[in-house]
């Protein structure tokens, strides 16, 4: 995949050095190989984002399980959102970046999502998870910044999720369905691990992104059904 990015980086379209969003697996499949000697290749991200050529990677649990275009697994985004939100160069043309699509698959509700929060500071973090995790369909993938945290839920099995993680006393917490963007709105909760279990039948599209916020910020609206689009 390292190899197969760096080949194709003449296609990118886009300006500057990109962000590589992908999932939490690829990432520690990366991060753990090795050379003919058992020796790791990469030390850290940084040495697997200088390898891609990209400035940084981003892991983001709804692309669990995503399509791409082709119908094949979607293993990840090289994209900087900078010039897809300009969406226009200085002289007012369109930029050549309108030839990404990102809107396919349902990918416009992952750009939403990702946009609504401060995701430069954001990083994966499983102690979100408390207790044993899942694995395969029932894995459970967590990322967070200071004051909001994400928790991708495939198959929809009742989750421990340590609350105390970010910032407030208090937590606003939602629902999203990642195929179209529905926010359902949970309530406010203590700062403390506490048991959410989507109301659905279990690995029959069930799959959810939990979002919890401190309750003094306003990224999300409590009145919101669906995620604000953001450019």
């Amino acid at each position: 995949m390292i190899r197969a990015a760096v080949k194709a980086r003449k296609e990118y379209k886009g300006s500057g050095n990109p962000t590589f969003f992908t999932t939490e697996d690829w990432l520690t499949d990366a991060l753990l190989l090795e050379d003919t000697m058992g020796h790791r290749l990469y030390k850290n991200e940084s040495d697997v984002a200088a390898a891609m050529r990209v400035s940084n990677i981003v892991t983001v649990p709804v692309m669990e399980g995503a399509k791409g275009p082709n119908g094949g697994d979607l293993i990840g985004i090289i994209v900087n959102l900078n010039d897809y939100n300009v969406g226009a160069d200085k002289g007012g043309a369109i930029n050549m970046f309108d030839d990404f699509d990102i809107d396919y698959n349902q990918m416009k509700y992952l750009k939403w999502l990702i946009l609504s929060f401060p995701f430069t500071e954001r990083r994966a973090d499983q102690s979100i998870i408390a207790g044993a995790n899942g694995e395969r369909y029932d894995r459970i993938i967590a990322t967070r910044g200071n004051d909001y945290l994400l928790v991708y839920n495939y198959s929809g099995k009742p989750m421990d999720i340590d609350l105390g993680k970010i910032s407030g006393s208090k937590k606003k917490v939602w629902w999203m369905n990642p195929t179209n963007g529905q926010l359902t709105y949970l309530g406010e909760y203590e700062s403390k691990v506490t048991t959410f279990t989507y109301d659905g039948a279990y690995l029959r599209e069930s799959d959810r992104v939990l979002i919890a916020i401190d309750a003094n910020k306003d990224y999300i609206s409590t009145a919101d059904t669906q995620i604000p689009e953001k450019q």
